[in-house]
């Protein structure tokens, strides 16, 4: 996979919360505004140094890609997961019925009470310092919008549907902007996967894909994306641990030396290699399985 411009084979990073300082967690500095850090603040040198421990622990154990570690303020997961989000959203206020989450039954939900629109960049500031951190690519983590939908009680939008498409385009707002400052990687954490698809089509609306790029990629490693399927197919021969040590060794010394994953399984005499490809087991458009089903069906569904 190709990312900032590097070509990582299985690239690794950080997924969800990484433990903050202590002298960060419930401190009354810990907190990051809406608009913009006043320049020789304690609370931006304390969210300067907060993000720059946490990346020095992800580039100290050795992670390719590097994450904003969801470095917010408070230490509420209320706070963390949902407000700081929403307090960058105009048509918002906290006027709804408390949540019907256990950990949150005695706070009052924010509430739609007009059009919504992007008030302020969410984690512009986040992007900005691990930019200046780090010359490895960053990734930013967001609280997707189908659970702020959730989270959200509608008070002005006639159907559910138009809240949640209002809230996407917030979202495509805001990253885009952060792609074009230098986000290499955007991870959205959502709930009720089973909309998911739907949903998606708004919240991506202007984004092209390129599909001569997305090729290459596949094309320049080498066929490496069947390695899986291949697994699978010697598992059943020759046991789960065996086939991955095959598969591996063949892999390892086949990327060291520029060669196709076909020949590097010959190269490592792994049995069957004729027949896996004669099976279509080397085939790489296999790795994305029901994928292409499921965006047709959602665009069709449109």
């Amino acid at each position: 996979m190709e990312i900032a411009g590097t070509n990582i084979l299985l690239p690794t990073m950080m997924v969800g919360n990484y433990p903050k300082p202590r002298w960060w967690m419930g401190a009354g500095f810990a907190n990051v505004p809406i608009d913009q850090f006043p320049g020789d603040s304690i609370s931006f040198e304390a969210f300067q140094d907060a993000i720059a421990g946490m990346v020095r622990d992800q580039e100290d154990s050795g992670l390719d890609i590097i994450s904003d570690a969801r470095v917010l303020d408070s230490d509420s997961p209320y706070v963390s997961i949902v407000k700081y989000f929403i307090d960058r959203v105009d048509g918002i206020e906290y006027t709804g019925s408390p949540l019907a989450l256990p950990t949150y039954s005695t706070i009052a939900a924010p509430a739609a009470v007009g059009p919504l629109s992007r008030r302020a960049p969410m984690l512009m500031a986040q992007l900005k310092e691990l930019k200046k951190i780090t010359n490895k690519p960053v990734k930013l983590q967001y609280t997707g919008p189908q659970a702020m939908v959730m989270a959200l009680e509608n008070q002005y939008y006639d159907d559910p549907r138009d809240l949640a498409f209002a809230l996407a385009k917030v979202y495509n707002q805001e990253l885009r902007e952060m792609a074009d400052h230098g986000a290499d990687v955007i991870q959205l954490d959502c709930a009720s996967a089973h909309v998911a698809s739907g949903f998606a089509v708004a919240l991506v609306a202007g984004l092209e894909v390129d599909g001569n790029r997305m090729r290459a990629n596949v094309e320049d490693h080498g066929g490496y994306l069947a390695s899986a399927e291949v697994l699978r197919h010697l598992s059943a021969e020759h046991g789960k641990h065996r086939a991955h040590e095959l598969v591996y060794a063949a892999s390892m010394a086949g990327r060291a030396d520029g060669l196709t994953l076909r020949e590097a399984l010959e190269a490592a005499d792994v049995p069957g290699v004729a027949a896996m490809e004669a099976a279509g087991v080397l085939d790489p458009s296999r790795a994305v399985a029901a994928a292409p089903a499921f965006a047709r069906r959602v665009l069709d569904e449109r």
